[in-house]
């Protein structure tokens, strides 16, 4: 087992498992063959790794993007908040949770009623 499942089965961080089992020489040897071939998730095609490298799932950058522009649906966007503009009342999304505004154009009709009305 790798040291995340180790961990999941404990309640315990990764970390935390990786410390004890480095500092009491408990290292494991993980399986050649698993770590050195494997099939393309897009096209198919065998996929040889080098060993002590992370293992690739892709045969090339071209699959890669066509894989992930197929399935919008596993990108993880973390970080995004759903806002609605202070101006126009659209929702949208920003990374920052303190926008106010949805667009630079939204921004300056604000700033064009506020020297108006101050």
């Amino acid at each position: 087992m790798g040291y995340a499942a180790i961990a999941s089965k404990l309640n315990l961080t990764k970390d935390q498992v990786k410390y004890y089992c480095r500092t009491r020489g408990l290292a494991g040897v993980a399986k050649a063959e698993d770590n050195l071939s494997s099939v393309c998730r897009f096209c198919g095609k065998d996929i040889v790794s080098l060993p002590h490298k992370k293992r690739r799932i892709f045969c090339s950058d071209k699959c890669r993007l066509a894989w992930w522009n197929s399935h919008p649906e596993l990108v993880r966007r973390n970080g995004m908040h759903k806002l609605v503009c202070a101006e126009c009342g659209v929702t949208f999304q920003s990374k920052n949770p303190s926008q106010k505004f949805c667009s630079r154009a939204c921004y300056g009709f604000s700033q064009r009623k506020e020297k108006e009305n101050g």
